[in-house]
């Protein structure tokens, strides 16, 4: 089970998703978030059967389905735009979802941009690749299917990164510090 956990706008990487989709038929994909609107006209394309839209979740349950996935992406685009589809937030991003799937001790594979290098280390907390690079995408679905050791050490130290610096609790007391 392969999990995305976002909106559908231009940039968030929901293409690759397909693309990766029609590669792997042997993996469910879940795309959990988007507006009725934006999945009606991504449905109008051609879809693979193992893509799945769950649409809007709450909190709640989107976190329990997160944690049911076997991977989680973050396919991200070089350049990431706001609903109003003009705005791109690409330098700037700070984005929470990282944090989420980091908490859920699952592999994560990302797009190798600068502003989630904050974070995120290839072979480290994750799995990085050219977000317009699908072989390097499917290969590392691979790499995680096969190698399930490798996978939980990964997962595991993403774990420990986000309980050490990034939960909720480290976050309000750094800023705290810094007022």
């Amino acid at each position: 089970k392969v999990g995305y956990f976002g909106h559908l706008y231009r940039g968030r990487g929901i293409d690759l998703i397909i693309n990766l989709a029609k590669k792997h038929l042997k993996y469910q994909f879940y795309v959990v978030g988007g507006d009725n609107k934006s999945i009606l006209k991504i449905k109008k394309k051609l879809l693979p059967r193992n893509i799945i839209f769950l649409g809007h979740q709450k909190f709640k349950t989107a976190k329990e389905i997160m944690t049911n996935m076997d991977v989680l992406l973050c396919p991200y685009q070089k350049k990431v735009f706001l609903k109003d589809q003009k705005t791109s937030t690409s330098t700037i991003m700070s984005p929470l979802k990282i944090f989420e799937y980091m908490s859920t001790k699952k592999p994560i594979i990302s797009s190798n941009l600068n502003v989630l290098r904050e974070v995120l280390r290839h072979n480290v907390n994750c799995f990085l690749a050219n977000p317009t690079n699908i072989m390097e995408w499917s290969r590392l679905l691979d790499k995680i299917y096969k190698n399930k050791n490798l996978s939980n050490v990964i997962s595991n130290k993403a774990y420990l990164s986000f309980k050490s610096k990034y939960s909720w609790d480290i976050r309000v007391k750094n800023l705290l510090i810094n007022l």
